[in-house]
């Protein structure tokens, strides 16, 4: 968790979602950041007005990032894609909800109900920007592979769109210098 922690946070959150700026809602609300990780992006949308929901299923790491993020509106929870079933107890819906290095952790065979499930989390007119990582896995952790073809046909089955702007979903380059893996970003609303 400590070498995650330090490897997550020393990217920048700018550098690291350059494609995900455009998506962003204009005004600050309530965001769930799912997968939060190291907390880099749950305090860096905190330090930009939105009051933010970190789930983190991995112990190490959610503590880690609460420690992080003391001090800003960032509530930490242990939950995890496809039910995310205490965020669902909060009984809140989010105007963002952010997905970053996450879709490829989730089976194929559960993308559906993860879909459904983050499509009823959303607040009217609320955006949903994931980010697909694209190559082999690291040998530690179960990675499948993952499409925007699959992302966009399962977000119009409840009535999302892509809105991603043009020259910004493209294919990049890992910000972690590792050749064999590109990222994608994916905006719905």
């Amino acid at each position: 968790a400590e070498t995650l922690f330090e490897r997550y946070n020393a990217l920048d959150f700018e550098a690291v979602h350059a494609d995900l700026q455009p998506c962003l809602p204009e005004t600050p609300g309530t965001a769930l950041d799912v997968g939060a990780g190291a907390g880099r992006d749950a305090l860096a949308l905190a330090r930009r007005g939105w009051d933010v929901v970190a789930v983190e299923p991995a112990h190490g790491l959610r503590e880690r990032g609460e420690a992080y993020a003391r001090g800003h509106p960032v509530q930490w929870m242990d939950d995890r894609l496809p039910g995310l079933d205490s965020v669902r107890a909060l009984s809140e819906r989010f105007n963002l909800i952010l997905i970053s290095a996450v879709w490829m952790h989730v089976p194929p065979t559960e993308r559906e109900r993860a879909m459904r499930v983050l499509s009823e989390l959303l607040a009217p007119g609320g955006r949903l920007c994931i980010t697909l990582r694209h190559g082999p896995g690291d040998g530690a952790r179960v990675f499948h592979p993952a499409s925007r073809a699959e992302v966009e046909r399962l977000a119009r089955q409840r009535a999302l769109i892509d809105i991603t702007p043009s020259g910004t979903g493209e294919t990049r380059s890992d910000c972690q210098g590792r050749d064999e893996v590109t990222w994608e970003t994916v905006c719905l609303q």
